[in-house]
């Protein structure tokens, strides 16, 4: 059985309790005699884990804030769901209206959160924090589907398009319509965001990768970093100061640590075979 999960940093738990023949109440399962406890059970035990409810299902995307976490759901029609930190348990749920499906990309200011669904044409939805009801809609115009990313500043949302050519669009937050675009070449797919103060880096899910370095202010290109021989298909990007962070999904996985002064790498972190990066 295959959790998603590929590392835990501190569980502690009962080894020298006999957990067989015991229901986990939470999880409404008995546990079987003489196998090993998964993640699910332990998480369980040890009284931790937000469980779905029926119907919510796809976690795609997470965002997070002081106190909660909200998770994006890949369902008909699509769920975000505001998860207290504190109990772990489902404080509020946002549900999509009709042909409002697939939301794969979560961000956050203070008072909104804002999703991104994989629809033809695409949506980003406002999303009121206090009351997780829509507050307002961008759509996407003929062509522009699919969004899989996204961003945000003080003044825009900026979505990440898989389509090809790729799209960057830079939404006002103000009365949620395009503010600008940056478009890839043929065959680019936008897979992965983020950004800093002057600058979107874009991820691009292709062979190579490429990460580019866009221009809020003329949203045009200013600078590209190209993956090496096998270094393709970029899932995933965080940034710092100085430096971006593309997660390959290849196996080996691979997290490349990309000055951002010349966009050029600076150090690169390998995997083990069958581990592939994806956030």
């Amino acid at each position: 059985m295959d959790s998603g999960i590929r590392a835990l940093s501190t569980l502690v738990i009962d080894v020298d309790k006999d957990w067989s023949d015991h229901t986990i109440t939470n999880l409404k399962e008995s546990i079987a005699a003489g196998q090993p406890l998964t993640y699910e059970q332990m998480i369980a035990i040890l009284g931790l884990a937000w469980t779905r409810a029926s119907g919510e299902e796809c976690c795609y995307s997470l965002t997070q804030d002081t106190d909660y976490v909200y998770a994006g759901f890949n369902t008909v029609p699509a769920f975000v769901i505001k998860i207290s930190k504190a109990t772990m348990t489902t404080s509020a749920t946002w549900e999509g209206a009709v042909g409002e499906n697939n939301c794969r990309a979560l961000t956050q200011d203070a008072d909104y959160v804002y999703a991104g669904l994989y629809i033809s044409p695409t949506k980003v939805v406002k999303i009121s924090k206090a009351t997780m009801t829509t507050s307002a809609t961008w759509e996407g115009a003929v062509g522009e589907d699919n969004c899989q990313a996204l961003t945000q500043d003080t003044d825009y949302v900026y979505a990440g398009l898989n389509i090809s050519p790729a799209k960057v669009v830079k939404i006002a937050k103000s009365d949620m319509t395009t503010s600008a675009t940056w478009e890839g070449a043929a065959d680019e797919y936008c897979r992965a965001l983020t950004q800093d103060a002057d600058y979107v880096y874009a991820g691009l899910y292709i062979s190579p990768a490429f990460v580019i370095k866009i221009s809020k202010a003329t949203m045009t290109t200013s600078a590209t970093w190209e993956g090496a021989v096998g270094e393709k298909n970029c899932q995933a990007l965080t940034q710092d100061t100085d430096y971006v962070y593309a997660g390959l999904n290849i196996s080996p996985a691979k997290v490349v640590k990309i000055a951002k002064s010349d966009m050029t790498t600076s150090a690169t972190w390998e995997g083990a075979v069958d581990e592939y990066c994806r956030a």
